[in-house]
């Protein structure tokens, strides 16, 4: 015979959870514990951070919180965190002066594939509706 514990039953299960769910406090609004830290998680998000990174640098600092409540709050800031992306961009630009890398420019000699002379006449005719390389013929 072996002393192995038996598995509660169906009635102690649902005694059980009865009792956490008379236990159970819902704070409708739990997004508000993370007001104090406001400007970091949307300095954070403005800086592309997902939710994950922010709701795990949360924790490690203390502040317990879900994944969901971090995105439901970054949401409701969202024209802030906006704003923010503007500002930092800006500031960015500010910063590199000019003297940055600028973008690639887009060398047309350096393409390949078929060059005008080649192309069919209605692949020039733009009153066709749809994309122009439907209209292409192989």
């Amino acid at each position: 015979m072996s002393n192995k514990p038996s598995p509660p039953s169906d009635t102690e299960i649902a005694t059980h959870l009865d009792g956490l769910a008379s236990d159970y406090q819902h704070n409708p609004i739990q997004h508000v514990i993370l007001n104090p830290f406001k400007n970091s998680i949307l300095t954070l998000r403005a800086k592309y951070a997902t939710y994950e990174t922010i709701t795990s640098i949360l924790n490690n600092n203390g502040v317990k919180v879900s994944e969901a409540t971090v995105r439901k709050f970054c949401r409701t800031h969202l024209q802030e965190v906006k704003r923010l992306r503007t500002d930092i961009d800006r500031k960015r630009r500010e910063t590199e002066g000019g003297t940055g890398p600028k973008p690639a420019s887009l060398d047309l000699g350096d393409m390949t594939g078929p060059t005008d002379a080649h192309r069919s006449s209605t692949t020039s005719d733009t009153s066709k509706p749809g994309p122009k390389i439907a209209r292409e013929r192989l």
